[in-house]
């Protein structure tokens, strides 16, 4: 038995979901996206890989990430993808930002100036 475990104690279930705010700052940003691009929801979150719709669910990802509570797998979830691709995606926007990237800061301007 492991000296860290106390017998008899129970342990808790802690939710880290997010919050009522983050949920509509959540759906907000989807929105956001959507609206600035012409894709459609399902589209963003399909299991497609053309470029375009990969640069969107990466961009969506990090803004989602950078403006609300939300945890890597509750990003995970929405995009029916798993976390570390989420975090994968929020780096490479980042790189991307930080070289000044045109294709990936133009959409990321239009999505900032909206939320």
């Amino acid at each position: 038995m492991s000296p860290y475990i106390i017998p008899g104690l129970k342990r808790a279930k802690i939710n880290f979901s997010t919050t009522e705010a983050s949920e509509q700052n959540f759906k907000r940003i989807i929105d956001v996206v959507l609206s600035e691009t012409g894709v459609t929801e399902s589209e963003l979150r399909e299991k497609r890989r053309f470029r375009e719709l990969v640069e969107l669910r990466m961009i969506s990802m990090w803004a989602i990430r950078n403006n609300t509570s939300a945890t890597w797998k509750n990003i995970g979830k929405y995009f029916n993808r798993d976390h570390s691709t989420v975090i994968n995606a929020y780096n490479t926007i980042k790189e991307l930002m930080d070289t000044n990237d045109r294709s990936i800061m133009g959409i990321v301007e239009r999505v900032r100036g909206n939320l």
